[in-house]
């Protein structure tokens, strides 16, 4: 018998022997271990675990606690700032859930994580641009851990976040076909079932999608070109060609969402008919396309 199997028998043998022959007073000081041990964990708990949420002065606090019996620390704080991003989807009044990339970056103690929001209507993503982690405690009980952490998110960006949440936009119109913006109206309900609710009409001559975000703090910008490319007249009646060039941006990310340049051909016995139903055309060409 080698060293290592007379260890083991040695173990299993007084494990026995300490059950068979354990007395009353024994039974009560295994029960005081147990005690001690579950004792130690509420101990080791932070008073601030008590609370889900904090309001500070210019930052919100979230609490966040691990599920239980986590098999080693790393989950057991992974699961809790799961929780405590979790607790966002209570302070924005919607259901939200969270992911986290395999390449997470921490740069200064903040951290870039991923989060999708579900409505109604539609299931986009999320980004918090801006996060630390304050306080953490990790507590053991047996080989069972525990965590709780504190998620400071700033004011600005929980208001950045709001903002996109809402998902509201302004749009701005360039034409020399004054019926055109009545006919552009058209599709803001079609990009209402998107997630983009266009909702304010804003100055065309603003250059930048910074600018436009700083004079209207909204998530969107649908920015419009419309023109009458040709117009011809045959024997009383009238023919348009419009074009409408479009581009829908994200103004939290400055990103361009989509591109449209569509075409429509419109008659009637008036110019301005002909060129209403042109626009018409172009505009339900869009609306299918989004």
């Amino acid at each position: 018998m080698n060293k290592i199997s007379f260890l083991s028998l040695l173990i299993i043998f007084c494990v026995s022997c300490g059950t068979a022959g354990s007395t009353g007073r024994d039974e009560a000081a295994v029960s005081r271990n147990a005690d001690k041990e579950f004792s130690s964990l509420s101990a080791n708990r932070p008073d601030w675990a008590d609370s889900s949420i904090i309001d500070e002065f210019d930052r919100m606090v979230f609490i966040g606690s691990s599920a239980a019996k986590m098999n080693t620390e790393e989950d057991a704080k992974q699961s809790a700032i799961k929780n405590a991003l979790g607790n966002v989807s209570k302070y924005f009044g919607v259901s939200v859930s969270v992911t986290f990339s395999e390449k997470r970056s921490k740069i200064n103690g903040k951290h870039d994580s991923e989060i999708f929001s579900e409505t109604q209507s539609t299931s986009r993503q999320i980004n918090i641009q801006e996060y630390s982690e304050e306080d953490s405690v990790v507590t053991r009980r047996g080989n069972s851990y525990m965590a709780y952490v504190k998620v400071v998110v700033p004011k600005t960006e929980l208001a950045r976040i709001q903002i996109e949440l809402d998902g509201f936009g302004v749009w701005a119109i360039k034409s020399d076909i004054p019926e055109a913006a009545a006919r552009i109206r058209d599709i803001f309900p079609v990009f209402g079932k998107h997630g983009v609710n266009i909702n304010e009409q804003t100055d065309y001559s603003l250059k930048t999608t910074k600018q436009v975000f700083a004079e209207n703090k909204k998530a969107f910008y649908l920015r419009i070109e419309v023109s009458e490319t040709k117009a011809e007249e045959y024997s009383g009646e009238f023919y348009s060609l419009v074009e409408i060039n479009a581009e829908l941006f994200n103004l939290l990310t400055g990103e361009t969402v989509n591109r449209w340049t569509v075409e429509g051909k419109g008659g009637a016995y008036s110019a301005k008919e002909a060129r209403e139903n042109a626009v018409t055309k172009a505009v339900r060409e869009i609306a299918d396309q989004i």
